[in-house]
């Protein structure tokens, strides 16, 4: 939502998926989603919505080979560890 503001402040029209007065979404908007893992499977559902929609897909994520990636129209990489890159012998972090 903090982003969503900014975005507002430049002028842009934004809205965020969820709010009350969120107009439909439609053919010539652009659905920004963010998956670090990629595979997130709430925002791969958002996503398949907005595509039917006839939005444009920008996608935020550290998992370029993901999912989301592939139903994304523009992918913008984010190089940060996720929950994907951080398990078994690749994992570093002791956080939950």
């Amino acid at each position: 939502k903090g982003f969503a503001m900014r975005l507002y402040h430049l002028g842009l029209p934004v809205s965020v998926v969820g709010d009350m007065t969120t107009p439909p979404l439609g053919k010539g908007d652009v659905f920004l989603a963010s998956s670090g893992p990629g595979e997130t499977t709430t925002v791969l559902t958002l996503m398949r919505v907005a595509r039917a929609a006839g939005a444009k897909v920008l996608l935020l994520t550290a998992e370029p080979a993901g999912s989301a990636a592939k139903l994304a129209d523009f992918t913008l990489l984010i190089p940060a560890q996720t929950m994907a890159s951080d398990q078994g012998a690749a994992r570093t972090s002791v956080l939950p």
